[in-house]
């Protein structure tokens, strides 16, 4: 057996499944009856848009969006479902459950 197909072989379906998720991710971000879902869902709203360039550089300071867009990923993840996420995903969709287990 070649060295190239032992490589092959080690491939296993969470590494097939990793590029479904982003896929979905990706479409699910982009649609906005998902992102209304989400909202309804975790009551965590999208920040507007801002309206200059210094209200830009305060939500790129703060990670206004990147905060909510976590939370997007880890609530569209957990809607793909958790075990077709990649390892990391998974880790961050169990903290966040044990976050809420807390609170």
């Amino acid at each position: 057996m070649t060295e190239l197909h032992q490589d092959q072989q080690k491939v296993t379906d969470a590494d097939l499944g990793y590029p479904a998720w982003r896929g979905f991710v990706s479409w699910a971000y982009a649609d906005d009856r998902m992102r209304e879902i989400f909202t309804v869902e975790t009551g965590i709203a999208w920040p507007a848009a801002p309206s200059n360039g210094l209200d830009l550089l305060i939500d790129r300071a703060t990670g206004a969006e990147t905060g909510v867009a976590g939370a997007f990923v880890v609530w569209a993840s957990e809607q793909w479902g958790e075990e077709f996420c990649p390892p990391l995903m998974r880790e961050a969709i169990a903290k966040h459950i044990r976050s809420k287990d807390k609170g």
